[in-house]
């Protein structure tokens, strides 16, 4: 494992990408997603359901994960990947 020096990000760093924002989404019938709001505040409506799955892995650490996919297309014509995290709590935009 790699110390971390605690030296600030700069132009030749490594940064994390694709990290999860919180989002608020209201669930509709069948209990599919029905309305997205981004952390920005909008809302926007699902379309459509475009795929779906489910992630169960590190069930034997500390952190287990257990997450609910959803790739949706949105009311704007875009499409990106939500999920519910089933341990922690919360809705999380993913991006593509």
């Amino acid at each position: 494992m790699v110390k971390n020096t605690g030296t600030p990000y700069g132009l030749n760093t490594f940064r994390p990408l694709n990290i999860p924002e919180p989002c608020n989404v209201q669930m509709g019938k069948h209990d599919k997603p029905q309305i997205i709001t981004k952390k920005h505040g909008k809302s926007l409506s699902v379309l459509s359901i475009k795929d779906t799955w489910r992630v169960d892995d590190e069930w034997w650490t500390n952190h287990p994960i257990s997450r609910q996919y959803y790739t949706i297309l949105l009311e704007n014509l875009s499409r990106t990947t939500i999920f519910i995290d089933r341990i922690g709590g919360g809705w999380y935009e993913q991006g593509l």
